[in-house]
């Protein structure tokens, strides 16, 4: 899958193989078939607002066989209740953009917005959202105890998998033979999409390994879309102390100037006491749950001034937030994997600097926090080290962006669990947030976060065929 193989048709500039999308067959023996191409243009050199830039090619139909998707011949979850969920929120805000390069692809293969084609029966129901709470409704008025076939393709970032995952009651069990877990397809337009890149890991390494970058996420994405496989989406549980609240996500894009600086971090809700109790006390989670340094980031890096920096917002946060240099104060413990009668284990430590458990091997696309995890294989890696200055804390983030080898410097540990617990004894606030996918929760002095693996799968996640293959279990409909 690399970018070894380019094509010229016409006068026209090659077609390079990691911009390929698909081939649709014309059906005309003798006639040309059309390669449907996807570039993305980086931020900093986009000065004209296309972030995106598709294209149709005509040529011969014995290249790029491997891309072919026939109009005549969709996968069966292409043809059920599809629904497409545009966040418009997500990353950089720019999901909306990209769905008009989405309908492109879905009407070259007759696939179009409902009400759009008169009497087409391939049609897919578009939901844009207008506030933080749009997926979640979504999920529940339409993914709640599904007894027929669903496929949601997902324009978000982890946070719409999180969602969708705690909204949708379908649980897929031998005591419920008739629920049918809906199918998501990820396209990553969020700002870290750890679940999308720990899922198409063995492709980006195997691109890496012939020492070439490979296709852009989105154009790996869109091709997963049109050709990949379902596959069971493990979860794990986060359960709660009785007083544990959901901190909002700040909704209102303020102007700059309304911002409180970093260097005196206020929370989105500056009453605490406004925040909701978390639902029936735990949360869902698909991929990670942590406490201390990590937490405190994705907490401190989320606001309407940082927001719109990507991924360069939590180099912001993080650079304010080690200033403290602060210590967590609270008790961890840990069951090890697969020893369940062995009870709970202490870490040894009242004091922490990190504490996560990844139920994925990357947080970002380079930044690889646990290199052992393999895709979508429900195992939890906890790691964690103690208080220490900010300029060691970086380089164990450093040495995660060079292929996770962070597990091996001297003071971080690294092994799987079977479940974690962290009783927090923090005064402040501040040090008492916990994250589970993306979302905050505040315990009160004393409480308590649980993390559990197993969870009875709600979902299934369109994966490449490749890693359906290696995980030895897929869903072929």
């Amino acid at each position: 899958m690399g970018s070894s193989r380019s094509y010229p048709f016409d006068f026209a500039p090659p077609i390079k193989e990691d911009e390929v999308v698909m081939v649709v067959p014309c059906g005309i023996p003798g006639v040309h078939n059309t390669t449907f191409t996807l570039s993305v243009v980086p931020d900093d050199s986009n000065d004209h607002g296309m972030p995106f830039i598709h294209k149709r090619r005509y040529g011969p139909g014995d290249i790029f066989p491997e891309y072919v998707v026939d109009p005549s011949r969709l996968p069966a979850y292409l043809k059920t209740d599809l629904h497409v969920v545009v966040s418009t929120r997500s990353g950089t805000g720019k999901a909306e953009a990209f769905y008009d390069v989405l309908k492109v692809y879905l009407e070259a293969v007759g696939i179009h917005e409902r009400g759009t084609q008169e009497g087409n029966q391939n049609e897919y129901n578009v939901v844009v959202t207008s506030h933080p709470g749009s997926v979640q409704e979504f999920a529940r008025s339409t993914l709640s105890n599904c007894t027929r076939p669903t496929t949601v393709i997902l324009l978000s970032g982890d946070g719409g998998v999180v969602d969708l995952l705690n909204n949708c009651s379908v649980v897929c069990s031998s005591l419920n033979s008739s629920a049918v877990a809906p199918t998501v397809a990820l396209l990553p337009l969020g700002t870290g999409n750890a679940l999308f890149h720990s899922i198409h890991r063995p492709l980006c390494d195997a691109s890496a390994a012939d020492d070439k970058p490979g296709p852009h996420p989105l154009v790996q994405a869109l091709r997963t879309l049109f050709l990949g496989v379902p596959h069971r989406l493990p979860a794990f549980k986060a359960s709660f102390s009785p007083c544990a609240k959901l901190v909002p996500v700040p909704s209102e894009d303020l102007p700059a100037t309304d911002i409180p600086p970093l260097e005196v971090p206020t929370p989105p809700v500056p009453d605490s006491f406004t925040y909701p109790l978390v639902p029936n006390s735990y949360l869902l989670g698909t991929i990670v749950s942590s406490y201390g340094f990590h937490a405190s980031l994705v907490y401190e890096s989320d606001t309407p001034a940082l927001r719109k920096f990507g991924q360069k917002r939590f180099g912001m946060a993080a650079a304010e937030l080690l200033k403290t240099a602060h210590a967590y104060d609270a008790a961890v413990e840990y069951v090890p994997y697969n020893q369940e009668q062995q009870g709970w284990n202490s870490l040894g430590r009242d004091k922490h600097g990190y504490v996560l458990a990844a139920h994925v091997s990357n947080m970002e696309k380079t930044f690889r926090i646990s290199p052992s995890s393999k895709p979508l294989d429900g195992k939890l890696w906890l790691v964690n080290f103690a208080p220490l200055e900010g300029e060691e804390v970086m380089k164990i983030m450093h040495a995660a962006y060079a292929g996770g080898c962070h597990v091996v410097l001297e003071g971080v540990g690294y092994f799987p669990v079977e479940r974690l617990r962290v009783t927090v004894r923090e005064p402040d606030p501040r040090w008492r947030k916990v994250c589970i996918d993306g979302t905050i929760v505040e315990l009160e002095e004393g409480g308590w976060m649980e993390v559990s693996t197993g969870q009875e799968s709600r979902l299934k996640v369109l994966v490449p065929q490749k890693v359906a293959e290696e995980s030895g279990e897929c869903f072929i409909e």
